[in-house]
């Protein structure tokens, strides 16, 4: 019998390779293994098959795809920004049922003629309905065009809470609103209703187009609210840009109070003016009355200069 000589390096046992050749043959075998294969690639996200949208705002965090945006001029200062889910143009239409509209009323600052606010905004969608009135100091500035021809592109940029529905949501718009041009900018062409009377504040002169005169039969004051629109006895300002009403001492010479209102002001607290600066007359108590202005106040922080004369009607 041939013996097993374990002192040969080529000797193993069970006819085995040698430990070192056993391990080359495992490092060969690994450095011939193929790389471990790539996870696939996600699928790609479908293509839109629709239109882009123009922009896109939120709503109580909810995004609406704006399809339709309207810039509607109602003269130099005041406009109507309609942003909606579905195409829109200058003629308005009733709105889907499934379609989400925001309307938002915006004023041009006083004294400040590139700058615009929102004094209002109006929620019309499946979940939301209602109006939200912002005080000027706490409401979005905008940036917009110097006219409305064919395009207006609005800048805007904000994230506020609004009450709608008795429900605090938030408003979120961060994005260039390209704007299909309703409307005009333009200064209407009607002629003064006052056209013997200049108001200014904050040095912009103010049209009025309306005037009333009332006097209080327990203290003997006369009362007088002058509007950029037209007036009745009710002397309801409802969208008036620019309100003001003036309270005459007991013989109608000087203005004793002043408190503005309005869209493109706020309703503002009352301001007595002491020993007043603007002289006033009073001519005539019958349908209607003159009045004479002459002199200037600063009224809640804004300069206010009266001259010249208005006939006011006179409620009773």
């Amino acid at each position: 019998m041939r013996s097993l000589d374990t002192n040969n390096p080529r000797w193993s046992p069970f006819g085995l390779p040698p430990p070192g050749r056993a391990a080359a043959l495992v490092l060969g075998l690994v450095a011939c293994a193929p790389p471990p294969a790539k996870p696939p690639p996600p699928p790609a996200e479908p293509a839109r098959s629709g239109p882009t949208p123009l922009a896109t705002v939120a709503l109580d965090a909810d995004p609406i795809e704006l399809f339709g945006i309207t810039f509607e001029g109602h003269g130099p200062n005041l406009a109507r920004l309609t942003l909606s889910s579905a195409p829109s143009s200058c003629d308005p239409a009733p709105r889907a049922d499934d379609e989400r509209r925001l309307t938002l009323t915006i004023v041009r600052e006083l004294g400040n003629q590139g700058r615009w606010r929102v004094a209002r905004l109006e929620a019309a969608t499946p979940k939301h309905h209602g109006a939200s009135v912002f005080t000027l100091a706490d409401a979005p500035a905008l940036e917009a065009g110097p006219s409305v021809e064919g395009k207006v592109r609005v800048s805007s940029h904000f994230n506020i809470p609004v009450t709608l529905d008795d429900q605090t949501v938030r408003l979120e718009v961060d994005a260039d609103l390209p704007a299909i041009a309703c409307g005009s900018l333009a200064p209407s062409d009607a002629p003064a209703s006052h056209p013997d009377l200049t108001l200014a504040i904050a040095e912009e002169t103010i049209p009025i187009h309306g005037a009333v005169y009332r006097r209080d039969a327990k203290t003997g004051q006369h009362r007088i609210v002058l509007a950029t629109s037209p007036l009745d006895c009710s002397e309801q300002l409802g969208e008036t840009e620019v309100g003001v009403t003036l309270v005459l001492d007991r013989i109608g010479r000087s203005v004793e109070s002043v408190a503005l209102g309005g869209l493109r002001l706020d309703d503002r607290p009352t301001t007595p003016l002491g020993k007043s600066p603007i002289r006033t007359s009073l001519r005539g108590l019958g349908k209607s009355v003159r009045v004479t202005f002459d002199g200037a106040a600063e009224v809640a922080g804004l300069d206010l200069a009266l001259s010249g004369q208005a006939t006011a009607t006179y409620c009773r």
